[in-house]
């Protein structure tokens, strides 16, 4: 595992205060793992939500170990939820209601806004894990 540095925490915690004072935060994305629904060097706009509005299907921004995860939820239950990148086979570990900071909202690609699926078939998931 990665050691977190001070600067990728002090990011994650930038990004947490611009969504608490601001409502939103407007994100580059750099990885492959939400592919084909969400590329790389697509902005997406995540907005802050309540904890129980969070619902299976919601794409949201959360953070864990200093780094920032654009991941779909699969499970919400208690004070945690099971996420999981679209091009992906596994979960990934139980994410604390506290290290959610928001749903996306919105994806811009090259200038334009683009359409997010709700749900991802296995057939989209299959193509995104061959392109990541």
């Amino acid at each position: 595992m990665v050691e977190a540095t001070a600067t990728h925490e002090l990011k994650c915690d930038l990004a947490a205060d611009v969504i608490r004072r601001f409502g939103v935060l407007r994100l580059l994305v750099n990885g492959f793992s939400m592919l084909p629904s969400i590329w790389p060097g697509d902005v997406v706009s995540v907005s802050g939500a309540e904890w129980g509005a969070y619902r299976p299907g919601d794409v949201v921004l959360y953070t864990r170990n200093g780094r920032l995860f654009v991941h779909r939820l699969v499970e919400v239950g208690g004070e945690t939820v099971v996420t999981r990148g679209d091009a992906l086979l596994e979960t990934d570990p139980p994410v604390r209601a506290g290290d959610v900071l928001g749903r996306v909202e919105s994806i811009e690609r090259g200038g334009s806004r683009v359409a997010m699926a709700e749900r991802v078939s296995g057939g989209r998931r299959a193509a995104g894990a061959a392109l990541a």
